[in-house]
Order: structure tokens, then sequence, then C-alpha cells
């Protein structure tokens, strides 16, 4: 029986100039709010109301530490100690998700004892350059936006 469901397992982080796949880490969350402002007006009987104005994104998650020269520890340790901005793609199973260069905000190393050591990063963007939909570029440049559904 074949199930409709999109898995989490299969969501994936893509890194650097070659796209490699980021196997060794768990828990990848892309997290999509929007910033508000404050739109109330006398009309609104006494309820505060918003309207949302920027969108924003962050990606977290929990990167496994294999050895001193994994690639991506390497890569993301480069990026924070320079200040600098890392190529990544996150996608889910369906090839869905943003891609654009991304900075370091935090990468903490967590030593408990028992346990392998790991860190707990958090990428925010630099600069969104696409966003895909079942694995294309939606970015309208005429109407300088991303569009959904066609």
């Amino acid at each position: 029986m074949a199930f409709n469901h999109l898995l989490g397992r299969r969501g994936k982080l893509l890194y650097g100039a070659g796209d490699e796949e980021a196997g060794n880490i768990q828990d990848l969350t892309l997290n999509i709010t929007n910033s508000e402002t404050d739109v109330t007006k006398r009309s609104d009987r006494g309820f505060r109301t918003t309207a949302p104005v920027l969108h924003e994104l962050e990606v977290s998650f929990t990167l496994i530490a294999l050895a001193q020269d994994d690639p991506l520890r390497v890569a993301l340790n480069e990026a924070y100690l320079n200040s600098e901005s890392i190529a990544a793609k996150v996608l889910d199973e369906e090839d869905n998700g943003p891609v654009g260069s991304w900075w370091v905000q935090s990468m903490t190393r967590n030593e408990e004892i028992g346990e392998r050591i790991a860190y707990d990063v958090t990428l925010k963007p630099e600069e969104i350059e696409d966003w895909y939909e079942d694995g294309a570029g939606t970015y309208d440049a005429e109407l300088d936006r991303f569009v959904f559904g066609g």
C-alpha cells in the first residue's frame, strides 16, 4: 500500500557549489514566518489588526560530528569564522524549498557525557535566489516575486 505523505526523513540540505547532500544531519527544520506591521484603525472597534510585511526564513538542524575534517562542519565553521555565507538548498522529498546563500547565525557544540558530539546549527538567509516547486524555480522577475501554483 502506498502512502500519500511527505516524510521528514526525506527532506534534504544540499550545500556548496556542487550541491553536496548533508547526510550527517538530524531534525532539519525550515521555519517560515512573516514580520508584521500594525494597521489598526478606529473602525476596527478596539481590535488590533496587522498586515504581513516581510517573509522571514530560518533553517535549523543538528549536525552529527563524524570527524574533525567533515566537509559540512568545515564549511560551516569557515563561513561562521569568516563572516561569509554558504550556498544551500533546503528541500523536501518533492524538491520544494528555498535556494540561496545562508549565513551561520549559531553553531552550538553539544558535548553531553555518554553522547556523541553534535552541533545545533541555525542558518539565516543572506540572499534567496529562488524557491523551487517540484524541482524548478518559481521566481517571476517581471512581477519581482515568487509565484506558486502556476
